[in-house]
């Protein structure tokens, strides 16, 4: 893998939003996000990147407070049926912060929109002209956008605390 891709509109998320975003996917099972405790194929919010094992670097992202990126060796593509091209994990300082899962393709977007909306309520679309959503639990935020154009769909799930210190940070002058 090159490097990161997400979608042009989603880098840097956090700075776009008019609330905390956070990215759950899907029917829960062992390791899934259930209830929002923050935990996710058994690694949590804030876990240290040292202690996640078999985690290949990808990319960082300057704009959104230097966080880096990166792919877990022999990760599943696939989450509740819906095919990934992606699922890469962030990491601020070192801490578990943040998860992307992308996908290519209307029938795909539709799956993911489907599993999102089915386990978690109250999403949020400010502008219903454009496919982007939000939702916001107690420990973890959301991002769920699909493109017509590329046909590319991403969930972004990200810990709403780490979020916090990381515009706490933007504010001081970042320093990485």
């Amino acid at each position: 893998m090159a490097g990161i891709t997400f979608m042009a509109s989603v880098v840097p998320v956090c700075a776009q939003l008019p609330i905390p975003h956070t990215v759950i996917p899907f029917q829960c099972y062992d390791g899934c996000f259930q209830n929002d405790p923050g935990n996710f194929r058994g690694m949590w919010w804030g876990q240290s990147l040292a202690e996640v094992k078999g985690m290949k670097y990808v990319a960082s992202d300057p704009i959104n407070v230097g966080e880096s990126y990166y792919v877990k060796q022999g990760d599943t593509l696939e989450l509740n049926g819906v095919k990934l091209e992606y699922v890469q994990y962030g990491f601020w300082k070192g801490l578990y912060s943040s998860v992307a899962y992308g996908t290519k393709g209307e029938k795909n977007w539709y799956a993911l929109q489907q599993a999102c909306f089915d386990n978690f309520s109250r999403w949020y679309q400010p502008d219903k002209a454009q496919q982007k959503y939000y939702w916001t639990g107690t420990h973890s935020a959301m991002t769920l956008e699909y493109s017509e154009a590329t046909e590319a769909a991403q969930l972004y799930v990200y810990s709403k605390t780490i979020y916090e210190r990381q515009l706490a940070a933007t504010r001081k002058g970042y320093r990485r």
